[in-house]
């Protein structure tokens, strides 16, 4: 009795993880990008403290507008009083 033969499989592609992972990016006026990294909550804090920083007009962003962004995409803004 001859062997029976098992159909042939196409080779799946590798499973990717993640293949676009989030990047978030956080500019600051004239001080330029201050954070870039996937972490979100660690973007936000450094968000926030470049908007204390240019609201009381201290540091490199005194009074400079400050932007959080996810992929190329703006997701908050702070207009700082230079920019207004």
């Amino acid at each position: 009795m001859p062997a029976k033969r098992r159909a042939h499989r196409p080779k799946r592609a590798p499973k990717q993880r993640n293949p676009s992972p989030k990047q978030y990016e956080v500019f600051a006026g004239a001080a330029g990008v201050v954070y870039v990294g996937t972490d979100g909550v660690t973007a936000a804090r450094v968000y926030r403290e470049y908007v204390v920083a240019s609201r009381a007009g201290t540091g490199p962003a005194a009074g400079e507008s400050v932007a959080l962004m996810l992929n190329g995409d703006v997701i908050r803004d702070f207009q700082g009083k230079h920019d207004r």
